[in-house]
């Protein structure tokens, strides 16, 4: 069993996230499973092809769960596991997810004026200062340029 976890804020409160959140899912195409909130739980709805020879990657099972954070901010979990050795598979899932309800969010918010939900970094997303650290390694390295490294840098925080 392959599984990621990633875990990010919404400047939105626990209601209105859980509510993005369920609309990213199914403009996603993914299968809602069970959804009480405050949890969700959904799948892709059939295996992905991953190569041009035929691999094939069982459903991305995903569990996503929204708590209230404080005065208009919730965090979102997701949780994706997927059978036998793909892990690539569910990291690509689990971070789609996580775009289409930033997007939603960001969606919202614009057409009711609230201003801009962006994303902060939480706690759990060890994999963005995983990839912060590479990017500063390289450009200490002098595998990147300055001007490289401030774009690459940028890009991912979005």
């Amino acid at each position: 069993m392959s599984s990621f976890k990633v875990q990010f804020a919404v400047a939105a409160s626990a209601q209105d996230t859980f509510d993005f959140c369920r609309q990213a899912i199914a403009e996603s195409g993914l299968q809602v499973l069970e959804a009480n909130p405050p949890q969700i739980a959904c799948k892709e709805a059939s295996a992905t092809k991953l190569n041009a020879w035929g691999g094939v990657a069982q459903a991305v099972t995903m569990q996503v769960n929204v708590e209230k954070a404080g005065n208009n901010q919730a965090v979102v979990s997701i949780n994706g596991s997927v059978p036998g050795w793909f892990p690539g598979h569910a990291d690509s899932r689990v971070g789609a997810l996580q775009n289409s309800i930033i997007v939603v969010a960001k969606r919202n918010a614009n057409s009711q004026n609230l201003g801009d939900p962006k994303p902060m970094l939480g706690k759990a997303e060890g994999k963005m200062t995983d990839e912060l650290e590479r990017l500063s390694n390289l450009h200490k390295s002098g595998m990147l340029t300055a001007e490289e490294f401030q774009k690459a840098k940028a890009r991912l925080l979005g």
